[in-house]
């Protein structure tokens, strides 16, 4: 026996022991979700059932007819967009109405979720170029329709 076999022995050993450990997990997970439910099926039903949510939450029109607060300055009346792109298109799209510069730029606080809205809504703080804070703009992302509204202090950018 060489210097190195006993490193390869130990090798093989937690080799042996992950496997054991992996199988043991493997068997938890089946007792406690059903052996036809792999985690891949899981991530399947869990991707239908959010979409099914924001197909339900969805408005066919550029605002929520129930919303809460003035559009787009209230988590619980959010503006209306068709994904993450698409929010970040629109935010590039506004100009503040009280600012000389066209410059609005953004950050994404994170997301939140309304009164009238199970799926999150995205939080974004709104700045001028030196940094200081105009607005904070709520987005919900998950729509089938692009909002063409512009929330109030906001105008479109004419390109």
């Amino acid at each position: 026996m060489g210097f190195f076999d006993l490193f390869r022995s130990k090798r093989k050993s937690n080799q042996d022991d992950f496997e054991a450990f992996r199988a043991e997990k493997l068997k938890e997970f089946d007792e406690k979700f059903g052996s036809d439910n792999s985690f891949e099926t899981l991530m399947a039903q869990a991707k239908e059932r959010f979409a099914e949510k924001a197909r339900h939450e969805a408005v066919d029109g550029h605002e929520f007819p129930h919303g809460e607060g003035e559009f787009g300055h209230s988590i619980d009346n959010p503006i209306p967009v068709t994904g993450i792109e698409e929010s970040r298109q629109y935010l590039a799209s506004l100009v503040f109405d009280e600012q000389s510069s066209d410059d609005v730029q953004w950050v994404r606080l994170g997301s939140g979720v309304g009164k009238h809205r199970e799926l999150p809504v995205d939080i974004y703080q709104l700045l001028d170029n030196e940094g200081n804070v105009l607005t904070t703009l709520y987005l919900w992302p998950h729509n089938s329709v692009q909002s063409e509204k512009v929330p109030v202090g906001f105008s479109r950018r004419e390109d």
